[in-house]
């Protein structure tokens, strides 16, 4: 299977569905909670795993991702996260700030590598909240269908911050 880079933004932006909706509350593992839920885009031709993880001593760590089913290859294909600012290593700037990563169909095709290899710095989100309801936005899901699941992560206010 030859992967483009137009296949790869068509996965990632397509209007999905929720099809295995998420658990009620963030399970703990360790220091972080983890919780995951499946979609489909909407002729449910495509499978898709989405995971949020977030650290629960450190919230500005976290991660949301798409991982997509790819049945021709029979492996799962990390697309897309939205990850805060993890610091950790002073070679890669951007963990120091919110940052998203993202595949190339060079990674698939040529390296057989099926996880997020490239980065880039953002300004479109800074807390967990934001980068969930920027993520769904850029991937297609529908917020008015992930907000039954994560009300109080959709409903996130400009004022919050000014009204408390």
């Amino acid at each position: 299977m030859d992967i483009t880079e137009e296949i790869i933004q068509e996965l990632i932006t397509c209007r999905k569905v929720i099809i295995k909706p998420p658990k009620a509350k963030f399970q703990g593992a360790g220091c972080n909670i983890r919780n995951d839920f499946e979609v489909s885009n909407e002729d449910g031709s495509q499978h898709f795993f989405v995971f949020l993880r977030c650290n629960s001593i450190l919230p500005d760590r976290y991660s949301i991702g798409l991982r997509w089913r790819c049945q021709d290859l029979s492996k799962d294909i990390i697309l897309f996260r939205c990850n805060g600012p993890h610091g950790g290593n002073l070679k890669f700037e951007y963990h120091f700030t919110p940052h998203i990563h993202y595949i190339t169909a060079e990674d698939i095709n040529e390296k057989e590598i099926y996880k997020t290899t490239q980065a880039e710095i953002t300004d479109k989100y800074l807390t967990f909240a934001e980068a969930f309801a920027y993520f769904c936005c850029h991937c297609g899901i529908d917020t008015s269908e992930a907000v039954k699941y994560f009300p109080d992560l959709l409903n996130v206010s400009l004022f919050d911050d000014i009204m408390s």
